[in-house]
C-alpha cells in the first residue's frame, strides 16, 4: 500500500495535461502550469526555470526517500523463491 501510495502521490504531482484543461484562472495553477509561463519562444530564462524545477523536485524526493525502505521490502519479498 506504501509503494502505491508513493507512485500515485508521484503521477498527481506531475501531472500537467488534467490541470491544463481544467485551471481557468491564473491565481490556480499548480506547479507544472506554472513552469510554462517561464518557458517562452525567444527568451527563456534558463537559471529561473531550473532553480523552479529543483525546489519542485524537493517533495517528490523527500516521499522517496521516506518510502525507499518499502520500495526495498517489496522487492525482496517478491525475489523469494
Amino acid at each position: 500500500m506504501a509503494v502505491v501510495a508513493v507512485l500515485t502521490f508521484q503521477s498527481t504531482w506531475n501531472d500537467f495535461l488534467w490541470p491544463l484543461i481544467q485551471v481557468r484562472s491564473n491565481d490556480m495553477r499548480t506547479l507544472q502550469l506554472g513552469l510554462s509561463v517561464f518557458y517562452q519562444e525567444n527568451s527563456t530564462q534558463w537559471n529561473l526555470l531550473m532553480a523552479a524545477v529543483i525546489l519542485m523536485s524537493i517533495p517528490v524526493i523527500a516521499i522517496f526517500i521516506f518510502g525507499q525502505r518499502f520500495f526495498t521490502d517489496g522487492i525482496s519479498a517478491g525475489a523469494v523463491k
